[in-house]
């Protein structure tokens, strides 16, 4: 939906403009004396313009200004300039101009200008002149309450001078290549296009039933695999045991689904808890979109989980979630988002609000009208909720805006007596919804579409009545009584390109959930009812066959492409045909008849994007058709499926989430009231323009939202939430000692998202069936590889002359471990400081660790002592001596003995 500019949508609070509607008797003081009136006045107005430099094929920024606002502008009330003319004299004497129909509440607007050429640019601005009528003036007293005239004015001339030197660009901030939270700093602008919310059940509509809930959210990245990130359970889930058998605790499936709406606003997320586990309220309960009200007991609450952990962050007791809001405020002294929740389910249209982050009740609304909602956020859109209204017996549409309930500022009726309100009490009234004073307006209840009277009690006893009615506008169909011949005009279609598709249809074709087969289709302007395409009549049985019957994806939004075409299905003959609902005429068809029988169901689910109809059912089969020529462009099989499924192919049951370039698609079945569940069922992740396979994860899954990056799903075999999403990881590193030359480097690369901190990281290629292994108590396969199943480290050192060494890469194995030898080189000595790099994977990203070792100079061999030459001397002579000496002290000894014998 293109970005909604009318004046009701553009809160920007100019001036202190709003009265007391009360009673003489309230007062206490001496009305100011009546003057008698000028018949009108004249002012002076003065115009501005600027213009930043730019360089060549760069933009120029124009603002145009006026020096005062109308005297009467306040947020989405009062006048505004009007009739603004921007002329432009390009470098080679050729003009051109913007206009301007009127300024916004604080007098100003701009446009960017491409500077296509060298040379100088003037611009100037000019303004014919306007009367204004007040219908109030705050700051003064009634006797200036008369028509003036303003104008003429003109700006001066301003010049920009193009060069082929560029201007400063703005600072784009690099996206984020580690894991990353909320909140986002508001410095990375940039980052909008990887960062999301989740405000409406079906991303930017209220409409997605529990069979054919298909989104489409444009402005998010999403997971390119199956690695999950954390689960929280929803409440009892899985198999029951023991003497149940087979037989599984109770999942809500298809009619009461547990995982609901969801809202994710800022990595929070927000959804109904389980009815049988809250206390009992009273009290009516119904919803917008023509839903039946009944009167029921409320067993329900909202839960707030984080989208980060998955740990519950609280609860709003007694409350049932609707939707979410983020309304971009925006005043002369303040700007930004403010998060809401609304609980639609009270009685007679009966909303009430509640604070996003504190879940603090606000304020309550009566009389809001039923009709299709959408929320006006689209690029740059203050979030208003809109409401779109046919009312057949008048022959009008109706626009509802939210912004107009909730920032009264318009009396209902004006008091002739007072002259001017207290500052005080201005500045009070400048409050926006989410800053109201308790004292003063939390818990009020607003009258959504009349007049609602409330007592400021700060300022007892002054009783305000406000016009509190959000209708924006009701204008007469165009060519309603063609519209209306068929039957009754109902919105088939809303959002994009700021356009509303009716159509109305009359009879059946005999079959039950049959579109009629004569139909007449008109669109609509979103911003004030104007036609933009006339009706046209459609006969669907020029091409279907004998009472054949034609759906075109009952209830799902979304099934028209930009050209107008609109395919339907007949399931006699298992094929689309296709006509124009802006011409009328007969497009295409019918497609290649399908060939699996159970092709009858295909009938509710197709869903268009970006010019190509998905359409998937009990065949199990996704096809992609051109909505141009009907051809079939591809086709994704979701496989065979188990003894326990009857449909012998695992059929594709519920809505898509198309994000990112990516299809995520679901098996599964309406119902499963046979135990036990059927097994195999799937989640697979599509390309979107090839239907090749991405990845798949074993789950009976439900419809998935997405925001921030991160897919959540109910898990209907445990009954757990799961969440898909990169997540983060840690690497060690550590070395041994050196032996022999030859280090060891090793350490671990793990998981450390919530669910499974300190696990392994695996390969993306595994990723489905380790997953399936650490959540769903699935076993390993018997050839699960242990020591390439993990991921790779890359390793490079600083030399202590701080030159870098490229060492090489490792894969870790199915433990997380990793190891490589490495031979410091010789010649350089001393400290090494090693880092091990892992760069991620599209399950987690990535994360470094170092360590450090020191090697020592090469150790250099102590020479053993060289031995002496022994000289001849030493050889020979030495010895005889010794010899000689021996044989002289033996005869010594001899001689003694034989003297000592002779003496008597």
């Amino acid at each position: 939906m293109k970005t909604i500019r009318k004046s009701g949508k553009i809160k920007v609070l100019t001036a202190v403009t709003l009265i007391l509607l009360m009673t003489m008797s309230a007062f206490a003081f001496t009305p100011p004396p009546v003057k008698a009136q000028a018949s009108s006045s004249s002012a002076t107005i003065y115009m501005f313009i600027t213009a930043t430099n730019a360089g060549l094929g760069q933009n120029m920024q124009v603002v145009v200004f006026m020096s005062s606002v109308t005297p009467d502008a306040v947020e989405n009330t009062g006048s505004r300039w009007q009739d603004i003319t921007v002329n432009i004299t390009r470098p080679d004497g050729t003009t051109d101009s913007k206009y301007f129909a009127s300024l916004d509440a604080v007098a100003s607007d701009f446009f960017y200008y491409n500077a296509s050429m060298v040379g100088t640019y003037s611009f100037q601005g000019s303004f014919p002149g306007q009367t204004i009528q007040p219908f109030y003036n705050v700051m003064t007293t009634m006797s200036s309450l008369v028509p003036i005239v303003y104008g003429p004015a003109k700006s001066a001339v301003v010049t920009v001078n193009v060069t082929t030197t560029l201007a400063p660009a703005p600072v784009s901030i690099p996206f984020p290549t580690a894991y990353w939270t909320r909140p986002i700093s508001a410095i990375n602008n940039n980052w909008w296009s990887i960062s999301s919310n989740w405000l409406l059940p079906g991303w930017d509509t209220m409409m997605r039933q529990f069979d054919q809930g298909s989104a489409y959210d444009r402005y998010t990245t999403a997971p390119n695999s199956a690695h999950i990130l954390w689960t929280s359970p929803l409440t009892f889930g899985g198999l029951i045991g023991g003497e149940f058998a087979g037989a599984a605790f109770y999942n809500g499936m298809s009619y009461e689904q547990y995982f609901k709406p969801p809202v994710i606003i800022d990595g929070r997320i927000y959804y109904n808890t389980i009815v049988a586990n809250e206390p009992t309220a009273e009290g009516t309960f119904g919803g917008v979109n023509g839903y039946t009200t009944v009167t029921q007991e409320s067993q329900s609450s909202i839960t707030c989980k984080s989208l980060e952990t998955g740990q519950t962050i609280m609860t709003i007791p007694n409350a049932s979630l609707g939707f979410g809001q983020i309304y971009n405020f925006i005043s002369p002294n303040q700007g930004g988002g403010i998060a809401y929740l609304w609980d639609t389910n009270g009685p007679g249209g009966t909303w009430k609000m509640y604070d996003a982050w504190t879940g603090q009740y606000i304020l309550s609304l009566t009389g809001v009208p039923s009709g299709t909602l959408v929320e006006d956020n689209d690029w740059g859109g203050p979030g208003d909720i809109l409401i779109y209204t046919v009312n057949a017996a008048t022959g009008t549409l109706s626009c509802w805006n939210s912004s107009r309930t909730l920032l009264p500022t318009t009396p209902a009726s004006l008091n002739p007596i007072l002259g001017y309100l207290p500052a005080s009490l201005v500045a009070l009234l400048q409050q926006n919804p989410y800053t109201w004073r308790p004292e003063n307006y939390m818990g009020q209840t607003l009258n959504a579409t009349g007049v609602t009277t409330m007592n400021i009690a700060a300022f007892a006893p002054y009783i305000m009545n406000f016009d509190t009615n959000g209708t924006e506008w009701t204008v007469p169909i165009p060519d309603f009584a063609k519209l209306n011949a068929t039957g009754t005009p109902t919105i088939q279609q809303i959002g994009y390109d700021n356009t509303i598709w009716l159509m109305s249809g009359k009879g059946a074709l005999g079959a039950v959930f049959s579109m009629s087969p004569y139909e007449t289709w008109a669109s609509y302007s979103m911003t004030n009812g104007a036609l933009l395409s006339a009706p046209v009549n459609i006969d669907l049985t020029t091409k279907l066959p004998a009472n054949g019957t034609a759906y075109d994806g009952v209830d799902s939004p979304r099934i028209i492409s930009s050209d107008g075409t609109l395919a339907v299905y007949n399931k006699e003959t298992l094929s689309f045909y296709a006509w124009n609902v802006k011409t009328g005429q007969f497009a295409w068809g019918p497609t290649t008849p399908y060939t699996n029988g159970w092709a009858l169901y295909n009938w509710e689910d197709d869903f268009v994007v970006n010019n190509l109809m998905y359409n998937w059912g009990f065949d199990g089969v996704l096809h992609a058709f051109n909505m141009t020529n009907g051809d079939n462009v591809w086709n994704f099989n979701a496989g065979i499926a188990g003894s326990l499924n009857p449909y012998g192919v695992n059929a594709l049951y519920q809505g898509i989430l198309v994000a990112d370039g990516k299809i995520f698609a679901l098996t599964g079945d309406h119902g499963n009231g046979v135990q036990p569940l059927y097994q195999g069922e799937m989640l697979y992740a599509i390309d979107a323009t090839t239907g090749a396979s991405l990845w798949n994860m074993t789950g009976w899954f439900d419809q998935p939202a997405i925001a921030d990056g991160v897919m959540l799903t109910q898990n209907l075999y445990d009954n757990q939430i799961y969440a898909f999403g990169q997540g983060p990881s840690a690497t060690t590193v550590t070395t041994s000692p050196e032996v022999g030359g030859v280090i060891t480097i090793q350490g671990t690369v793990t998981d450390q998202s919530p669910g499974a901190i300190g696990t392994p990281a695996i390969a993306d290629q595994y990723m489905s069936t380790w997953m399936a292994y650490l959540y769903e108590q699935q076993a390993l396969p018997s050839n699960f590889p242990c020591d390439k199943a993990g991921v790779q480290v890359t390793f490079t050192a600083f030399d202590p002359n701080h030159n870098t060494i490229t060492i090489g890469s490792a894969i870790s194995d199915s433990n997380g471990h990793y190891a490589l030898e490495w031979t410091p080189p010789s010649g350089t000595p001393g400290l090494y400081t090693i880092t091990a790099t892992f760069n991620g994977t599209d399950s987690y990203y990535g994360s470094v660790a170092q360590t450090s070792i020191s090697t020592a100079p090469a150790a250099t061999a102590t020479p053993a002592p060289t031995a002496t030459p022994t000289s001849i001397a030493n050889m020979y002579f030495v010895p005889a001596i010794a010899g000689l000496a021996v044989l002289i002290i033996v005869v010594a000894i001899v001689l003694v003995l034989l003297m000592l014998r002779k003496r008597p």
